[in-house]
């Protein structure tokens, strides 16, 4: 596949749009006007295999290849790769896709952070925690001033202040929560002339390291660095002395675009329950609901006819929590008001499997051994009377239960009139960026039991009248529906997918990835969408000419990886290409797709 240099998000959601089935949007003015059941047919094939809810090896799996992506920020070829996964996902498990919200971004990552200490003696190199995000960049030299102190008195014009970061903000903040600020704006210093920051954080090192703050922030105006309290402290003796040092925040800022999803998986019924959370995070908790919604989706769209949900689910997996400019779950609002006014009932989930870590004196660092808080803002009245059933029936501890709206991404839905239920836990390392994605600290055992509680949740809301969730909530609608949609419609998922009916209710998924890879090949990938399907083979071809055909193959559930070369090692020609599927020798699909 290409590296990640190669590959322009814009790029790739123009290549969808202008070359993906234009079905959906059909489909999509459907379930906005019409009847959700009638515009997206019947879910779940008959005696297809019932797909469970995750245990913790699946937890565990489906985690790791959300971390293998790297780092999910908005912009970022990580984080498409990512929307692409669940868009795979979501159609693999049954469920259609309506087009998706485009929403335009200046995207924001740093590439190298340094801090040097130019004069002696000696010269060295000061061990950097992290940056402030959003912090405006520097050349990829660096800026170089004076190291001053603040509150040491003489002028800060043209330094690089080192300021405590506590003596800022009101007390009795300790930033034991990193990610909850309040960060201090940059402006001010800006004003005063000061050409950089440096914070302290009353942080070890082992918690600050790669922290992702302010997370939801605007851009500042000057570079910032921000060291832990043990470097700080070697640091602000050498400071009194204003010695030169040289700060460097090479970040460049890009204009790009990133996409929200949105899936339906039919009911018997019009009304909506809407089971959402946002795409973008750093690490395995940030955000793991998106993969939540997968799981949720593969075991409901599995359901035979008799145990389906009365009700269509349609989850929502939308950008920009990372980004600080994105409407995030107000903006799907708006851009699906047909929707929301058929929902009965919302589900927001994040931050699931996440054990508590403190940095205390004497340990450092460590894990205290218990479950992080989990908070549920809950609609009053019966919708916290089905989460607290739910909780009951799970045995999860540390888990507690206020009224909405709360404070999870998705209290938009209450504030609109949608009961609902929202998720969050916030760990120390919530918003960590770091090379294993901190799944040394997953718990999967808690993440499968909170799952199941989820699915649980939705089942009760799925059978409760929709007037009595909205009695005894006296806060319950304050606010009006969002009608700013700064979104473009995109036809979504992926332009080079190929789904064929492969006989006894079965259906086959097929991706093509237009290559080549720099071993020649080209990649596909194959899954069984129902029950599994023996015998299948994939060839590339140009009229009556096999360029490469693969192996017979069982494609079941999860995605396989079918890698074709030609013979000889040849490479493929640029150029148009007929992917075909195959199952014994019958063909059973075909489309054009492209080698470039």
């Amino acid at each position: 596949m290409p590296e990640e240099s190669e590959i322009d998000p814009r790029a790739a959601l123009t290549r969808r749009a202008l070359l993906h089935r234009t079905a959906a949007g059909a489909a999509s003015a459907t379930l906005a006007g019409g009847a959700l059941g009638t515009a997206w047919g019947a879910a779940g094939a008959p005696g297809r295999r019932v797909v469970g809810l995750p245990s913790p090896k699946r937890i565990r799996a489906d985690y790791q290849r959300m971390v293998d992506f790297g780092p999910r920020l908005p912009g970022y070829v990580e984080h498409d790769r990512f929307c692409d996964w669940l868009e795979d996902e979501f159609v693999a498990a049954g469920l259609e896709l309506v087009p998706c919200d485009d929403y335009e971004y200046e995207r924001w990552r740093p590439k190298r952070i340094a801090l040097d200490l130019l004069d002696g003696p000696p010269p060295r190199s000061i061990e950097v925690a992290t940056s402030f995000v959003r912090s405006k960049g520097t050349p990829p030299g660096g800026v170089v001033g004076p190291l001053v102190n603040e509150g040491s008195g003489g002028s800060v014009q043209g330094s690089v202040l080192l300021v405590d970061i506590t003596a800022t903000t009101p007390p009795p903040t300790d930033y034991k929560r990193l990610w909850l600020g309040p960060w201090p704006d940059l402006q001010p210093y800006a004003d005063r002339g000061v050409r950089a920051v440096v914070f302290v954080v009353n942080c070890s090192f082992g918690e600050l390291a790669g922290n992702w703050s302010p997370h939801t922030g605007l851009y500042q105006p000057i570079p910032a660095l921000v060291l832990d309290r043990d470097t700080a402290s070697n640091l602000r003796q050498r400071a009194s002395a204003r010695p030169n040092v040289r700060l460097t925040l090479d970040a460049p800022v890009k204009k790009t675009l990133v996409r929200s999803i949105t899936a339906v998986l039919p009911g018997r019924s019009d009304e909506v329950i809407v089971v959402d959370t946002h795409t973008d995070g750093q690490n395995f908790v940030e955000e793991n609901g998106s993969v939540a919604l997968v799981h949720l989706a593969r075991h409901f769209a599995s359901l035979p006819r008799g145990k389906r949900l009365e009700r269509t689910l349609v989850f929502a997996a939308w950008p920009g929590h990372m980004a600080g400019t994105l409407p995030q779950a107000p903006g799907w609002v708006a851009a699906h008001h047909g929707i929301v006014k058929r929902a009965a009932a919302a589900v927001t989930i994040e931050h699931l499997g996440a054990p508590q870590w403190e940095d205390t004196p004497g340990r450092g660092y460590h894990a205290t051994g218990k479950n992080e808080l989990y908070l549920l803002s809950v609609t009053q009245g019966l919708t916290t009377k089905i989460v607290n059933r739910a909780l009951g029936k799970a045995k999860l501890g540390n888990h507690v239960v206020t009224g909405g709206p709360g404070i999870t991404v998705g209290s938009i839905f209450h504030e609109v009139g949608v009961p609902h239920v929202g998720g969050i836990a916030g760990p120390t390392y919530l918003l960590v960026v770091s090379k294993n994605g901190e799944m040394d600290k997953l718990d999967a055992r808690l993440a499968a039991k909170q799952t199941a509680f989820y699915a649980d949740v939705i089942e009760h809301l799925d059978k409760a009248d929709a007037a009595d969730l909205r009695k005894g909530a006296p806060t319950l609608g304050s606010q009006p529906l969002p009608t700013h949609d700064a979104s473009t419609p995109t036809q979504c998922g992926p332009a080079n997918r190929l789904v064929v009916d492969a006989g006894k209710g079965r259906r086959l998924a097929a991706r093509f990835y237009g290559g080549p890879r720099s071993d020649g090949g080209v990649l596909v990938t194959v899954a069984a969408i129902d029950a599994a399907v023996a015998g299948v083979t994939v060839e590339l071809r140009r009229g009556k000419t096999v360029y490469a055909r693969s192996a017979r193959v069982r494609a079941d559930r999860e995605v396989r990886r079918v890698l074709l070369r030609r013979s000889a090692g040849k490479r493929f020609q640029r150029g148009s290409y007929s992917l075909v599927l195959r199952r014994n020798g019958k063909v059973l699909g075909r489309r054009t797709v492209g080698v470039g």
